[in-house]
C-alpha cells in the first residue's frame, strides 16, 4: 500500500513521527525528504506520487493553512483525487496540528488530532480502509 504523506516544512519534525509510525506498519510511504534524491523535478516527483498513492495524508496547521504556495496546490490535487474515489473509500486522512480551524473543504473528512491517540486512529483508518491486508493485521495488533 502507498501513502504519501504532505506537511509544512515548520511541521517536519510531526510529518517525520507520522511517516516513522506508517512505516510501522509495512507502508510504503512517500515522504520528500527521504523519496527525492538530487536532480529530480520536485513537482512531477511529487504528483506522480499522489497519482499512485492508496491513501494520502495532510499535516493540517496554521503554517500550512495560511499561505499560498506549493502546499496549498498539493492539498487541492488531493481533493480533486478524492473525488475520482469510489464512494466510502479511505483515500484521504487530515491530521490536525494544534487545534487549528480546518477549512470547510475538508470537514467532509473526519480529521485526527494530532495527540496522545493520533497513532491509533490511523491504524483505524488503515485496517478500514484495508481490511483483508497485512497492514490492517498490523493496525490490529497496535489497538490490542
Amino acid at each position: 500500500m502507498k501513502v504519501f504523506v504532505g506537511y509544512a516544512k515548520e511541521d517536519k519534525e510531526a510529518a517525520h513521527q507520522v511517516t516513522g509510525f506508517l512505516e510501522t506498519l509495512g507502508l510504503d510511504v512517500w515522504f520528500d525528504k527521504k523519496s527525492l534524491i538530487a536532480g529530480d523535478d520536485w513537482d512531477d516527483e511529487r504528483l506522480a506520487a499522489q497519482r499512485s498513492a492508496d491513501l494520502i495524508i495532510h499535516l493540517c496547521s496554521n503554517q500550512i493553512l495560511s499561505r499560498a504556495g506549493v502546499v496549498n496546490r498539493e492539498i487541492r490535487e488531493t481533493l480533486r483525487l478524492a473525488d475520482d474515489k469510489p464512494f466510502g473509500s479511505t483515500f484521504v486522512i487530515f491530521i490536525r496540528l494544534g487545534g487549528v480551524r480546518l477549512p470547510a473543504q475538508f470537514m467532509r473528512y473526519h480529521y485526527i488530532d494530532f495527540d496522545d491517540d493520533w497513532q491509533q486512529a490511523i491504524a483505524l483508518a488503515v485496517g478500514k480502509g484495508w481490511p483483508n491486508s497485512a497492514v490492517a493485521k498490523s493496525a490490529d495488533r497496535i489497538q490490542a
